[in-house]
C-alpha cells in the first residue's frame, strides 16, 4: 500500500492508526468487526509492548497495512479471543494470526463446522483411525505437565466439514522442525515465531496444511497468504510438493482429501466396495457416476494394487470403453537415483512402463 499524502502529521501511533479508518470501513469483510472495537484493541497491543510500540513509530505504513489486514480478512484483534495479534517483526508491524484464529476463521467463512489441532506427547496414547475419521488420543498424565507427558512426537488437526465428513491430518515432529528450517526467517536469523512460540507454531504448521484440503474460501485463503508473505512465515505447502521417487514398490494413491466432498464420499464408497470385493458396486461407480473427468480423479486414490484388481475385473468382464483415455492420465514424473526426471506410465494393472522418449529406470 502507498503512504498517505495530504493528511497531517501524526503525533502518536494511535493517530497513525486512525489516519485509515475510511479503508479499514471500505474493505470490510465481517461486519461483526467493528472499527471502534478493533481500534481500541490495537492500542492495547502497543501500550503493553514497548518495542511494538517503537518500531510501529518508525515504521507507520507497515502499522497501517497490519489494520487495514483486520478488516480485509475479517479477523478481531482482541485479547481474549487469542485469535489475532500485532507483532514486529525485523523492523515492521505484522498481523499475525495464531492457530485458534486460523480455525475460528474457517468456521466463520463456512470451509468446516469445526476444527482442534492438538500436540502428541511421547508419554501420550495415541491412534490413527484414518484420514476420515477422528484419532483416538488419550492423555495419560493429564496434571503432570509437559515433564511427565514427555516430548513433543508429533501433531494432529481433525476437522468436520460442512458435509458431516472429519478430516485428519498428522504430522510427525521432524516433519514439523523440517519445514521450520525451511522459514526464509528463521532460516536467515533463528528468530520469529518459530523462536518466540514453537508450541503455538507447531500447531499452526499442521493446521495450514491440512486446510490445503479443505473447501476454498477467499477470506482464509487471503490469511494464509498473508501469514506466508507479510508475516514471514514461508510455509506454502501447495508450492511444496516434491516429485516422488519410483521405488520399485506398490503406487501409492493421491490423497483422497483433495477431492471434493461429493467425489470423496464416491472414493470411500468404492473402497469399501473393493474391500468387500463387491465388484458390481465398483462397476457403477466407474461408469455410472458423473463425468469422466471426475471418475478419473476417484480412480487416481487407489494404489496400484488395488488399481490392478479392479482392471482385472473389468478385462474380464470386457469393460475397456475408458481404458485408453485412463491410462493417458495415469502418468506421473519421478526422480531417479541420479536425479534425472522420468515419466511413467501406469496402466491398469498398476504396471509401469516408460512412455515413448523416456529413459530406463
Amino acid at each position: 500500500m502507498s503512504e498517505l499524502v495530504g493528511i497531517k502529521q501524526p503525533v502518536n501511533t494511535i493517530q497513525v492508526i486512525e489516519q485509515v479508518k475510511d479503508n479499514f470501513l471500505s474493505v470490510s469483510k465481517d461486519q461483526r468487526i467493528k472499527w471502534e472495537s478493533e481500534l481500541g484493541f490495537a492500542i492495547q497491543h502497543l501500550q503493553k509492548n514497548d518495542f511494538l510500540n517503537n518500531v510501529a513509530w518508525n515504521n507507520h505504513q507497515s502499522l497501517r497495512d497490519a489494520i487495514i489486514n483486520v478488516s480485509a480478512i475479517g479477523i478481531s484483534l482482541n485479547p481474549a479471543s487469542k485469535h489475532a495479534y500485532l507483532v514486529p517483526r525485523k523492523g515492521v508491524v505484522c498481523l499475525d494470526i495464531s492457530y485458534m484464529g486460523l480455525i475460528h476463521l474457517a468456521c466463520s467463512t463456512g470451509s468446516i463446522l469445526w476444527g482442534q489441532a492438538k500436540v502428541v506427547r511421547s508419554n501420550d496414547t495415541y491412534r490413527s483411525m484414518g484420514i476420515d475419521k477422528a484419532p483416538e488420543h488419550i492423555i495419560n498424565n493429564s496434571f503432570g505437565g509437559e515433564e511427565l507427558r514427555g516430548p513433543v512426537i508429533g501433531c494432529y488437526c481433525t476437522v468436520k466439514t460442512a458435509d458431516g465428513d472429519y478430516l485428519t491430518e498428522e504430522m510427525d515432529i521432524k516433519e514439523i522442525l523440517d519445514i521450520r528450517d525451511r522459514s526464509e526467517l528463521y532460516k536467515r536469523s533463528k528468530s520469529g515465531p518459530w523462536a518466540t512460540d514453537e508450541g503455538q507454531m507447531i500447531r499452526k504448521t499442521v493446521v495450514k496444511r491440512a486446510s490445503s484440503y479443505w473447501p476454498k474460501v477467499e477470506r482464509f485463503d487471503d490469511a494464509i497468504n498473508m501469514l506466508n508473505t507479510e508475516s514471514g512465515e514461508g510455509i506454502e505447502f501447495e508450492k511444496e510438493q516434491e516429485p516422488k521417487k519410483f521405488d520399485g514398490t506398490t503406487r501409492r494413491g493421491r490423497n483422497p482429501n483433495y477431492l471434493p466432498p461429493v467425489l470423496k464420499n464416491v472414493y470411500l464408497r468404492a473402497k469399501e466396495a473393493l474391500d468387500c470385493e463387491d465388484m458390481d458396486v465398483i462397476k457403477e461407480v466407474f461408469f455410472s457416476f458423473g463425468e469422466e473427468e471426475e471418475r478419473i480423479a476417484v480412480w487416481k486414490c487407489f494404489d496400484s494394487k488395488e488399481r490392478g484388481k479392479m482392471g482385472s475385473y473389468m478385462s474380464a468382464n470386457g469393460i475397456d470403453e475408458m481404458n485408453q483415455e485412463r491410462r493417458d492420465t495415469a502418468k506421473e514424473v519421478y526422480l531417479n537415483e541420479e536425479g534425472l526426471e522420468i515419466l511413467i506410465d501406469y496402466n491398469w494393472n498398476g504396471r509401469k512402463s516408460a512412455l515413448p522418449d523416456a529413459p530406463e529406470i
